[in-house]
């Protein structure tokens, strides 16, 4: 669809990406980790970690795919090629993919009770080019590394300390002054933003008390985030204005991740 959208149509892009993208992303990437967690105890967390880095592999590769192919192929085709790489290895995973529990019972019969326990749990609720590529490849390590240490460090240890580390790089935006700072930025925050959603899915599995419910709490608990990303950019692109006064925005989104921090 996105390959299809004519020059200065913004709504084209609009349906495409955000929404078509979005609603995608969305229905994709829930149900892969959830199915994962079904199929390990001991090793859980670094199993969903792995997957989580599939993201982050893309991340890399997209970017590097389209910035050599669009003088080459054009803006559509180019798209298009990304889409059919995607949808290969979509069908690969949804032919390997396989719940190991049935989820029907509790998603139909028992919807009113999870819904219900879903709101009753304190815990559950409270809960450029260059650059971009050192960004999403520190997001790759960020996601992986912190699976051999949930165990013995703790899963809710691990998230305050990779979400306040988050908060503190942010801040640190402040005094970005040259390319080094940037490429440090990227390096630091990509691995502790990697670290925060790899173990956001571990999180929501310790947390259920049934694991038929992981996949509603998950949407839930990714629905509420989205709503988090949906309204936080606009504000942080209004603070930064057209004279890119960078502390305005650091500032919002510093203190924001902080008082979740204290609000959990």
């Amino acid at each position: 669809m996105l390959s299809l959208a004519k020059p200065n149509h913004y709504y084209q892009t609009f349906l495409a990406q955000s929404l078509g993208a979005g609603l995608g992303g969305g229905l994709t990437y829930v149900p892969s980790v959830a199915v994962v967690s079904q199929y390990f105890t001991t090793k859980r967390a670094l199993a969903m970690t792995i997957v989580a880095s599939g993201a982050s592999i893309g991340a890399i590769i997209h970017p590097i795919m389209l910035n050599n192919l669009f003088s080459k192929l054009g803006f559509g085709n180019t798209v298009r090629a990304s889409a059919s790489v995607e949808a290969a290895l979509l069908l690969i995973a949804c032919c390997l993919m396989r719940t190991r529990m049935s989820t029907k019972k509790a998603a139909l019969q028992d919807s009113k009770k999870i819904i219900k326990n879903l709101s009753t749990d304190g815990a559950y609720i409270a809960a450029a080019f260059g650059w971009l590529i050192i960004l999403n490849f520190a997001s790759f390590v960020g996601r992986i590394v912190p699976g051999f240490f949930a165990n013995t460090l703790g899963i809710m240890n691990m998230m305050t300390c990779a979400t306040g580390a988050c908060a503190a790089v942010i801040f640190g935006m402040i005094g970005l002054k040259d390319i080094s700072s940037v490429v440090l930025i990227a390096l630091f925050y990509g691995f502790f933003a990697g670290a925060f959603v790899g173990l956001t899915s571990p999180m929501l599995v310790i947390l259920s008390r049934d694991m038929s419910e992981l996949g509603m709490r998950m949407g839930i608990a990714f629905f509420f985030s989205g709503i988090g990303g949906l309204i936080g950019t606009p504000i942080g692109g209004a603070l930064l204005t057209e004279e890119f006064i960078w502390w305005r925005p650091a500032v919002f989104c510093g203190v924001s991740i902080f008082e979740g921090i204290i609000d959990a």
